[in-house]
Order: structure tokens, then sequence, then C-alpha cells
């Protein structure tokens, strides 16, 4: 799960704090994007669903809700201990489950599905450990399911990159630093947060940036084929230039 003997920075990064610093990130912004996955027949109800990285449950909740079997699957606890509670009007359960990316406890081909969503990849440091998550999916997918892999769109990310904001959320200051790193491809931030009683809490993330042509090849040394690209969670078209999202939609071979 490391990438050192030291916990790397996502070990400790998603606790409850995490829920209160991405709030817009909400239920419906969730739903929305089921509905057009559903819709678009990009995700089918054919077999149980994978919500890899599954945060707080939202996605997995909104397929549920669609009759999908599924099951989520994370590392935090705060994050599956809010999943819970999210899941649980979902209309069928939610199979939750902790754990690391790069090992899935799942049998070969037992998903027909797997989605991955809000830039839940590229956390470790080496590519090599990053690529054999994109495995471990190809792994445990049926031949011809789809895998959605959504991520930032990380060219115009670090094209308009802001080295330093502040906002205010009721009481408290959020300072945000970041940085790419050219060499090694990954955008870091660092979060500092400061609360009306003076206690400061810091964050650090870092994330890979990948572009279209890298992510393709990625996902065709997994096992993928027949990549296609999105721009937005209404399935608009990619444009490295203004695009908010790079989401990527592979089967397995």
């Amino acid at each position: 799960m490391a990438d050192s003997g030291q916990d790397p920075w996502f070990v400790r990064a998603f606790d409850a704090g995490y829920l209160a610093r991405y709030a817009h990130r909400d239920r419906a912004e969730a739903d929305a994007t089921i509905a057009w996955l559903t819709g678009s027949g990009l995700v089918r109800a054919d077999g149980p669903v994978l919500d890899l990285c599954c945060g707080a449950g939202r996605h997995g909740s909104a397929l549920a809700k669609r009759g999908f079997t599924v099951h989520g699957f994370d590392l935090s606890r705060d994050l599956l201990h809010h999943a819970r509670s999210t899941t649980l009007d979902a209309g069928r359960p939610v199979r939750l489950v902790r754990g690391s990316m790069d090992a899935l406890p799942f049998r070969d081909a037992a998903f027909a599905t797997c989605i991955h969503m809000f830039t839940a990849f590229g956390y470790f440091a080496r590519d090599e450990h990053n690529r054999s998550v994109l495995r471990e999916v190809a792994r445990t997918l049926r031949p011809g399911s789809r895998y959605v892999l959504d991520l930032f769109n990380g060219p115009l990310i670090v094209a308009q990159l802001v080295p330093e904001s502040t906002t205010t959320r009721d009481t408290t200051t959020v300072r945000e630093a970041r940085a790419f790193d050219a060499s090694t491809r990954r955008l870091e931030k660092t979060i500092e947060i400061t609360h009306d009683d003076g206690h400061v809490d810091r964050r650090f993330e870092s994330v890979r940036v990948l572009d279209v042509d890298e992510g393709t090849r990625w996902l065709c040394d997994a096992g993928f084929h027949d990549v296609r690209v999105f721009g937005d969670y209404a399935g608009g078209p990619y444009d490295v230039d203004a695009s908010p999202r790079l989401v990527f939609i592979a089967k397995r071979a």
C-alpha cells in the first residue's frame, strides 16, 4: 500500500474533514453523472458494479437507487463510515469493503462494470505502482465490460495553475499552495486549514497527471481497448483547453 516505510499522504488525507473541503461535490452531482452513464448505456445493469475508491458513497448510492448491485471499496475508514449512512436510503444494500486499490480482494472477472470517480487515481509515488491498479481493475472485470476512470483535466489545470489561494468557509480559513513537478508529472498541493479557535490542520496531496495519450496507453497496456474520452459529467466532448474533466471509458479486452 505504501511506497516507503512511512504512510503515504492519502492514508491521512481522506478523513472526516475531507467531506467539508469538498462539500460542493454533492449527491446531486453524482446522480447527474450516473444518469448520463446509465442513460447512454455506458453502464448497464447486467451484473455487479465496483465503485472503486467510493469515498462517501454518493455514486454507488445513485447506482443502487437505479437497481444496480454495487460493491463500494475504499481505504478511508472515515469515508466508509459516512458511506454506510449515505447508502442506507439507496433502495438496496451497497456492500462496503475496506482495502487498498492496488490489491483488490475480489475474484477474477467478478464485476460487470467498474466506476472510479473524482480523480481517485495516480496517488502512488511510482508510475508502475499506479499502473498496477489498472491491471487489478482489468483482472476483476469480465471480458467486454467497461471501466470508467474519471480524472481532472490535468493539462488544463497545469496550464492555468494558481500557485496559491485562500478561501473562507464559515469560520474556517483554507489556504492552498500548488505546484507542478514536470520531472515526475505530479501535481502537489499543500492545504492549511485554520479553525476559529486558532487550531491549524495541514494536509498534503500529490497526484500523477495524465493526458489523453498517456492515459490511453496505460489502459491498453493493462488489458483494455476501445478507449473513449469525454470532457464532463454529461458526456460532452473532451477539449484539452476547456474541459473540466478527463473521463476515460474503456472496455476490458
